[in-house]
């Protein structure tokens, strides 16, 4: 009967923390969805409009870091706590008929508070299951920002129609609170894997040169090489997909949401059918670098073809938008395997900050990509085409990134050298401890 009620709360931990991340990627798609109001009422050039979805990110990417080295050092309730009662501040100021100016700086903040919701949300949820039941209710959790998109889409496009862009960021700042609230009352902080201080290998402690071991395995710098291109297209889908289905192949509003909506229902469901698919090739004998390494590399891979195919050899506008939505959506699917990934070769006491670590470097994508098109758009011979062309070279990259990440990934040689490292270090210092004079 206990372990029952502990396996309903750790599903109920899981779809709170899931509804989080809901929240969270409806904060920052509102932006792109708001983009042709925003753009008309303050008469923004692109470049400023990428400035706007950038600038989230400029604070919300050390915040990530942070967010997860507390992660190892406090309770993970406590902080996301905080971290939602942020968000609704955040939002209030927007309410007000307030410029260019005060825009910028609620993105900014609100960047800060949502900083750390990875790191800190996937470290209290691997609190609650062990290694190997990881995978699935890794997939589940990632699920939040298809959901966001899919449900929270026509549903912020509606608001926004009815009742203005600054009504909508309003509202979403009530579920941020409502969800505090919420998690004041049922939040419960999990033990699974977790061990006493003084029984922690020296290695396993939170340090600099500890981290730093981590960071730099092959298994780490793969995963992050493929996280890249994967974040770099969720934003895209959030921020300029919504105004290059709109302005550049003239789909309606209602059209426009509907192809994000179809982006995200992909990327919903797609984690859950790969989660179960690698589960399935581990059971078989598969090795871990096989079923979660390559299989994620081949998906960024696969999205890089179809997202140059479908930037330059598709002339039929439709066509075009459906083969870009599922070339983006594919490089987001393997999204919950690389946390995955992370999280198993990972001492406990450094997991959260090693979670950090990584979702801070590969998040920065978020910053550089709405420059990065913005750029493209305004250098492009038309918009249309300057649209093509920043399709067409992300897409390049991530066919390099895809291929180098599948030859470095390999998490079992990793934990290995790991352990061999700990089991050296410790018998360095028992010898240490016999030389003392008696």
């Amino acid at each position: 009967m206990q372990i029952r009620r502990e396996r309903r709360m750790a599903w109920l931990i899981v779809f709170l923390l899931a509804l989080l991340y809901i929240i969270n990627f409806m904060d920052k798609a509102v932006i792109g969805l708001s983009a042709v109001h925003i753009m008309k009422e303050m008469g923004l050039t692109p470049v400023e409009f990428g400035l706007l979805n950038s600038v989230f990110f400029l604070l919300f990417i050390p915040l990530q870091l942070i967010g997860g080295l507390l992660a190892d050092r406090f309770q993970s309730r406590r902080i996301l706590l905080i971290m939602a009662v942020s968000w609704s501040v955040a939002m209030l100021p927007i309410l007000i008929p307030a410029g260019f100016g005060v825009l910028l700086a609620s993105r900014m903040l609100l960047g800060a508070g949502e900083g750390p919701t990875s790191p800190v949300a996937i470290h209290a949820m691997y609190k609650w299951f062990p290694n190997e039941e990881r995978a699935i209710p890794n997939a589940f959790y990632m699920m939040g920002p298809a959901i966001a998109m899919i449900v929270g889409t026509p549903f912020m496009v509606w608001i926004i129609n009815q009742f203005g862009w600054r009504i909508a960021f309003g509202v979403l700042g009530l579920f941020s609170l409502t969800w505090a609230i919420v998690w004041l009352v049922v939040g419960r902080e999990g033990e699974e894997g977790m061990v006493p201080a003084q029984e922690v290998s020296p290695d396993a402690r939170p340090s600099a040169l500890a981290y730093l071991r981590l960071v730099g395995t092959r298994t780490f710098i793969g995963c992050m090489l493929l996280a890249f291109p994967s974040y770099f297209a969720v934003t895209l889908i959030f921020s300029w997909l919504p105004h290059f289905l709109q302005s550049a192949l003239g789909f309606t509003p209602g059209g426009s949401s509907m192809m994000i909506s179809f982006a995200w229902m992909i990327a919903a469901v797609g984690p859950i059918l790969v989660s179960l698919v690698s589960q399935q090739m581990l059971k078989r004998g598969a090795s871990i670098r096989l079923a979660r390494g390559v299989v994620s590399a081949l998906l960024v891979i696969g999205s890089g073809v179809l997202t140059v195919v479908g930037a330059y050899l598709i002339p039929d506008a439709t066509a075009k938008a459906v083969l870009l939505v599922i070339a983006l959506s594919m490089s987001v699917v393997c999204n919950p395997m690389l946390f995955t990934l992370i999280g198993q070769f990972s001492p406990v006491s450094l997991r959260g900050g090693l979670i950090g670590i990584f979702g801070a470097s590969t998040v920065s994508a978020g910053f550089i990509a709405p420059l990065a098109m913005g750029k493209a758009i305004e250098t492009g011979a038309t918009e249309y085409q300057g649209y093509l062309f920043g399709f067409a070279a992300f897409g390049v990259a991530q066919l390099t990134c895809g291929v180098v990440a599948a030859l470095l990934i390999d998490p079992e040689r990793d934990e290995q050298r790991h352990a061999r490292r700990v089991q050296e270090l410790g018998l360095a210092r028992e010898a240490g401890v016999r030389a003392l004079p008696q």
